[in-house]
């Protein structure tokens, strides 16, 4: 005959009070069949009520008795809007597949296109309106994006010219030419890779910066506050940061 131990629930189960009966359930699992008395119960919350679903989906190791009407009520609710079994991906098949990817292609470009119209939109009227302009919010962002910027710009230039500088004398000492290197690096990163240089740095570095400033600005629902408001994001932040590069 299988040994029985019975455990007696508290009158309030909550998540800091289950702690311990969780302990209890699993080291009685395998000690055989353990009976929870419920005669005193007359609180849970979803902590206890997991509990109490945990007790009664294994009847060979568990029993619940003297549960109250109330509780059971709860219970009841809680089976209603609860699925314990993962709901199963069904597997589409190559025609759903390549529906798919075209409809979030098509999605994602139309979400681009509208966002993009709408920014030359507002800059527009902008442009046409200068005292719609916040130039105190322009200035932040020139300082943000532009001048502290400046370091970082100088310091790839100064590499990339110095390896270009290395590999081109030695082929204009072969010609003869190692006086036109200085020059002709000279020349070539103020010209070409300068401004490109800083094309690139600019949109990898303050366009990363701008993204995750509007990202973190939309989990905190500060553009929804900007709207109920009557501000409009558009003209708030993305105009200013548009502005910007064009300086």
């Amino acid at each position: 005959m299988d040994k029985q131990l019975s455990i007696k629930l508290p009158s309030s189960l909550t998540a800091e009070t289950s702690v311990k009966i969780w302990e209890q359930v699993l080291g009685a699992e395998s000690s055989g069949q353990t009976i929870f008395d419920a005669s005193d119960l007359t609180f849970c919350d979803e902590s206890g009520l997991t509990l109490l679903y945990e007790l009664r989906s294994k009847p060979n190791g568990f029993k619940l008795i003297n549960v109250s009407p109330s509780i059971e009520a709860l219970y009841g609710t809680m089976l209603k809007n609860f699925s314990p079994k993962p709901v199963e991906k069904k597997s589409l098949d190559i025609v759903s597949s390549l529906g798919k990817w075209l409809h979030d292609t098509a999605s994602s470009t139309k979400q681009s296109i509208t966002f993009l119209g709408s920014a030359c939109c507002a800059l527009t009227e902008v442009l046409l309106h200068p005292s719609q302009i916040r130039f105190g919010e322009i200035l932040s962002v020139s300082d943000e994006a532009g001048s502290r910027a400046v370091g970082i710009i100088c310091l790839i230039g100064f590499l990339m010219g110095v390896i270009i500088a290395f590999e081109t004398a030695l082929v204009a000492q072969i010609f003869g030419a190692v006086i036109f290197v200085v020059n002709g690096i000279g020349i070539a990163m103020t010209r070409e890779l300068g401004p490109l240089m800083t094309a690139i740095l600019f949109a990898g570095r303050s366009g990363s910066a701008f993204a995750a400033q509007l990202g973190t600005q939309k989990v905190n629902e500060e553009l929804n506050a900007l709207t109920t408001f009557g501000l409009s994001p558009m003209y708030f932040l993305v105009v200013p940061r548009l502005i910007v590069p064009l300086l």
